[in-house]
C-alpha cells in the first residue's frame, strides 16, 4: 500500500485556493501507451472538485513527501489506476483579466473585444458582448478574439460566458488557445473544441480545462468555420508559475 504525507505551509503574497476531501485520480494517457497521468481531482461522488478561496494575500499549499506533484505529473509513481485520498489539494485560482488589452478579427458596431473583459456578466443586455462580423454582422471564416495577459501565467482553465439573448449556438466548434505568440494559430490548444451541447444554453458558462496547464501570455478563442463569434465575458484560472509543467 503506497501512502504519502501532506504537509501544510503558509506563504504570503500569493492567492490560492483549495478543495476538501477530494481524490487525486489517475487515468490512462492516450498519447502515451501504458502511461498514466493525474486526472482532474474528483470528489467521492465523482464530480469535479470545486475550489474555495482561503484568504486574500496568502495560500495554504499542500506539499507531498516527494512521491508526486499535486498539480500535474506526466509519469506518476503509481503503477495502477487506483485513487489515493488527499484531504486538500491545490487547484487553479481565478485572476482578474478585467481591462486587459484585447483584439478581435472584426467588430460589429459597438461590440468590441473589450466587452469580454469588462467584468459585466449581464448576458441579456443588447450590446454587452464581444461580437465579430463588421458593420453588417457578416459571417467570416475563423473569427477570433484574443487577450494579452501582460505577463506569463500558467493557465489551467478558461471560462466563456455565452450570449444570453440570442445566438449562443454560434460558439459551437470554438477553440481556446493559450501560449506566448500573438499569432494564435501558433499557440497550443486548451482542452477540446466547444460542443453543440455546451454552446446550446443561452447565457451558459462554458468551462475549458487545460490538461496539462499551459504557459501563456496570450489567451484566445477562435472558431475555425464560417460564422460569427459572440460571447459576453472570458475568465481565466492559473496555478503558481513555478508549478507549471
Amino acid at each position: 500500500m503506497l501512502t504519502f504525507v501532506i504537509y501544510l505551509y503558509v506563504y504570503l503574497g500569493w492567492s490560492e485556493v483549495t478543495a476538501n476531501e477530494c481524490y487525486l485520480g489517475q487515468v490512462p494517457d492516450p498519447s502515451q501507451a501504458g502511461e498514466l497521468h493525474w486526472a482532474t481531482p474528483l470528489n467521492r461522488r465523482g464530480d469535479r472538485c470545486s475550489c474555495t478561496r482561503i484568504s486574500s494575500g496568502g495560500m495554504i499549499s499542500p506539499q507531498t513527501s516527494g512521491l508526486h506533484d499535486p498539480f500535474y505529473v506526466s509519469k506518476p509513481m503509481f503503477t495502477d489506476d487506483r485513487r489515493e485520498i488527499a484531504d486538500m489539494f491545490d487547484c487553479g485560482v481565478e485572476f482578474s483579466i478585467i481591462g486587459k488589452p484585447t483584439e478581435q478579427s472584426s467588430t460589429y458596431r459597438t461590440r468590441t473585444s473589450a466587452r469580454a473583459v469588462d467584468g459585466d456578466v449581464d448576458t441579456q443586455r443588447n450590446g454587452n458582448c464581444a461580437h465579430t462580423g463588421g458593420p453588417d454582422a457578416t459571417a467570416e471564416y475563423d473569427p477570433w478574439w484574443r487577450v494579452d495577459l501582460e505577463g506569463e501565467h500558467c493557465i489551467t482553465q478558461v471560462n466563456i460566458l455565452n450570449r444570453g439573448y440570442c445566438c449562443s449556438e454560434r460558439t459551437t466548434h470554438a477553440v481556446v488557445r493559450a501560449g506566448p505568440s500573438t499569432n494564435i494559430t501558433l499557440n497550443p490548444t486548451c482542452g477540446s473544441p466547444v460542443t453543440a451541447e455546451q454552446a446550446a444554453p443561452r447565457g451558459g458558462l462554458i468551462e475549458i480545462h487545460c490538461d496539462p496547464p499551459l504557459r501563456a501570455r496570450y489567451v484566445s478563442v477562435d472558431i475555425p468555420v464560417v460564422t460569427i463569434l459572440n460571447f459576453c465575458e472570458v475568465t481565466v484560472k492559473e496555478i503558481p508559475f513555478d508549478k507549471c509543467p
